[in-house]
């Protein structure tokens, strides 16, 4: 469940047709890996132009999906200055990839432990901004 809260959408002078839009909600809901979501922003911006800031948010929230279903996250939601992230019951972040992240987003992020474990994860005002970040942090989780 993602509540993000974020401006992501297909604007009407962006992609005029509505069958090409939903053509192109359909892929965006469909991608299922990273390389899928990067494939995709290059091919709308081949055919459609640069991508506005709700289009670009839309293809960035794909692939935090994609991240979210690889770290077991069950939500990602906005809750004020912050992103809380809630791992699926019986998942957590392990404790040295947490340590690394701690140290690299010193003061931007923060774990909770409990039944389900929690990752709050600062939020930036502008949505393009926030949703980078977000992007940024669950990669280096996946990564670590």
């Amino acid at each position: 469940v993602l509540d993000l809260q974020v401006d992501a959408y297909i604007d009407d002078s962006y992609v005029e047709d509505p069958a090409q839009k939903v053509a192109l909600y359909q892929k965006i809901i469909a991608l299922d890996d990273l390389e899928s979501c990067d494939d995709l922003e290059e091919e709308i911006q081949d055919r459609y132009g640069d991508l506005p800031d709700a289009v670009r948010n839309l293809v960035q929230i794909a692939r935090i999906k994609v991240l979210a279903r690889l770290l077991g996250l069950g939500s990602i939601a906005a809750r004020g200055a912050k992103f809380q992230l809630k791992f699926l019951e019986g998942l957590a972040i392990d404790a040295n990839t947490y340590a690394q992240l701690h140290t690299k987003y010193r003061g931007r992020i923060s774990y909770r432990h409990g039944r389900v474990g929690q990752l709050l994860v600062e939020k930036d005002k502008q949505d393009d901004k926030a949703l980078a970040f977000l992007a940024e942090v669950l990669s280096a989780c996946v990564s670590e």
